[in-house]
């Protein structure tokens, strides 16, 4: 988010990220944010995460409780969206599938 926009965010917001990405490194310290508003509800704010791991569950594992709160006690709209770095994605994409089983004949 550019400076102009994150001029816009109320003091309670920026706390917000600061604490996620904070919670975030703690475990994952090569891990990049971008912050956006939501395409479809422009009050919430998305913290996209991309870390190099292969489940980004881990991320949401992570963050999720606080976040909830953030949201219900707080009422601040902020989410969470953990990504695989594209490099690593289109890597997975190549790399030949494993069949979990083999159609034989009967004889």
């Amino acid at each position: 988010m550019n400076r102009r926009k994150s001029e816009q965010l109320s003091p309670q917001m920026l706390q917000a990220i600061d604490e996620l990405k904070t919670l975030i490194k703690r475990h994952y310290p090569d891990a990049q944010f971008e912050v956006e508003r939501a395409v479809d509800e422009p009050e919430a704010i998305l913290l996209v995460t991309t870390v190099d791991i292969d489940a980004t569950e881990e991320i949401l594992d992570l963050v999720i409780d606080r976040v909830i709160d953030l949201q219900v006690e707080d009422r601040i709209p902020i989410h969470v969206i953990p990504l695989r770095p594209i490099k690593r994605v289109i890597a997975d994409m190549q790399r030949p599938k494993a069949r979990p089983y083999a159609l034989t004949e009967e004889k």
